[in-house]
Parts: C-alpha cells; structure tokens; sequence
C-alpha cells in the first residue's frame, strides 16, 4: 500500500449500497418482467399441448408455493403456545392467533370433511371460487408490497395518488379475472 501525501491522491472509491435485492435483471424478472419473455411464448403453443402446458404450470405451482405456504406456517405457529396463552403478546393480538390458527383450521377441516362425505361438488366447488378470490386478493397485496421494497431498495418513491392508482389497477384486474373465469365456467 502506498501513502500519498498529495492533494491530487486518488480518493479510494466506496462501495456503492446494493439497490436489488439479487441483481438488476433478476429482480426486473421476479416482479413481473418474465411474463414478456413467457406469454408470448405460451401464445405461440400450439392447441394439441394445451394440456401439457397446464400440467406443466401446475406442477411449478406447486414447487413455488409449496416451500412459501411452509415457510409462512413455520412463521405463523413459531412460539404458537406463547402466542395462544398471550405470554408477551397483547390480548387483540392473542385472541386473532387462537381465531386464525385454531379455529378457522377447524371450521375449514369440518366444511371440508363435511363436502366430501357428502360428495357435494357444489359446495366444494363454491369454496374453490371462493379460495381463488381471496388468493387473488393475496396476490395484489403481495404485488403492491414487492413493488413498494423495490421502490424504497432504489429510493424512487411513488407519490401517495401514484399508490392508489397502482392499487385500484391491481385490485381491477383481479376482479376481472375473477369475474371473467366465473363468467367462463358457468357458461
């Protein structure tokens, strides 16, 4: 190492802070940006692999959800017993961990159980529309929430009618989506 004493010393450069959570391409990619590289090419398969496509994204599905509907139980009963006896959680608090880990499990068990004894597809069927509305509500909220970490990682911020128009379009969208795939499977 050298010392300079100079004023014309070279000024060691500093690390600039990361502003991605792994990487410019991959982040555009994770938050929406593959779909311009997958949807045209789904657009392009022919018919006849229609239901190979399906199975196919199906089972990725399955792969991407599954480890993230695991890491989110392991979360949510972490300490569960502490949670439920309220040992250092606020009553309000204690009392939405019973009701969402004990008895909505419960009644969701008993409805299921319940349909399938009976074999009433409709019921089944109801509660199927019913988990796709609220997961596409879940994706919206999960959307706007990456959206709002990238912004803050870059220090662009929205503006607070930005944020509203981004949520209104979300929330658009999924109704429609869910109306539409309604509207299709009753015809």
């Amino acid at each position: 190492m050298a010392l300079h004493l100079s004023a014309d010393a070279p000024v060691p450069a500093t690390a600039v802070p990361q502003k991605y959570l792994f990487g410019p391409v991959v982040d555009f990619l994770m938050l929406g940006g593959s779909a311009f590289l997958i949807l045209p090419v789904l657009f392009f398969v022919p018919l006849k692999y229609e239901g190979f496509v399906g199975a196919m994204m199906l089972l990725l599905a399955h792969l991407i959800n599954h480890p993230h509907f695991a890491h989110s139980y392991q979360l949510f009963y972490r300490n569960f017993g502490r949670k439920v006896r309220g040992d250092g959680y606020d009553k309000n608090l204690q009392i939405r961990y019973i009701f969402a880990g004990i008895v909505v499990p419960l009644i969701m068990g008993g409805f299921f159980t319940y349909g399938s004894i009976t074999g009433n597809a409709r019921l089944l069927g109801h509660a199927s529309n019913a988990m796709a509305f609220f997961v596409g509500w879940h994706y919206v909220k999960q959307g706007y929430g990456m959206l709002m970490v990238d912004a803050v990682l870059k220090r662009k911020f929205f503006n607070e009618q930005d944020k509203k128009v981004l949520l209104f379009n979300g929330y658009a969208v999924w109704l429609f989506a869910w109306l539409q795939t309604n509207a299709v499977i009753t015809e």
